[in-house]
C-alpha cells in the first residue's frame, strides 16, 4: 500500500509541477480571463450609467424645449396683439391729428377774417 501512496504522490507531484510550470496553464488563463470579464462588466455598467445620464439629459432638454416653444408661441401671440393695438392707436392718432389740422385751418381762416374786419374798422374810424 505504501508503494501505491508513493505512486499517487509521484503522479500528483508531476501533475502539479506541469500545471504550475506551464505559463499558459489553466490557472493563468483563469487569472487572465477574470480581469477581462470584470473589465467588461465594469464597462457595461459604465455604459448603462452613461446611457441613463444621457436619457435623463435628453428628457430634461425635451421638456425645456417644449416649455420654450410654448413661451415662444405665447410671445408671438402677444406680439401680434401688440401690433394690432399699435395699428389701431396709430390710426386713431392720425385721425385726431387730421382733425386738429382742420381745426387749425378754421381758426387761421377766422383769424384772418377778424384781422380784415379790424383793418376795415380802423380805416373807417380814421376817415
Amino acid at each position: 500500500m505504501f508503494s501505491w501512496f508513493r505512486g499517487l504522490a509521484f503522479s500528483l507531484g508531476q501533475f502539479l509541477g506541469q500545471f504550475l510550470a506551464s505559463p499558459t496553464g489553466q490557472v493563468s488563463s483563469c487569472i487572465i480571463d477574470m480581469p477581462v470579464e470584470v473589465s467588461k462588466a465594469v464597462e457595461d455598467s459604465s455604459l448603462r450609467c452613461r446611457r441613463k445620464k444621457i436619457e435623463a439629459t435628453e428628457s430634461r432638454l425635451r421638456s425645456e424645449n417644449t416649455r420654450l416653444k410654448k413661451y415662444c408661441t405665447d410671445l408671438e401671440k402677444k406680439d401680434e396683439a401688440s401690433q394690432i393695438q399699435i395699428n389701431l392707436q396709430s390710426t386713431s392718432y392720425q385721425n385726431q391729428l387730421q382733425q386738429k389740422q382742420v381745426d387749425i385751418s378754421h381758426l387761421q381762416a377766422s383769424q384772418m377774417a377778424l384781422q380784415e374786419q379790424m383793418l376795415s374798422l380802423q380805416s373807417a374810424a380814421q376817415s
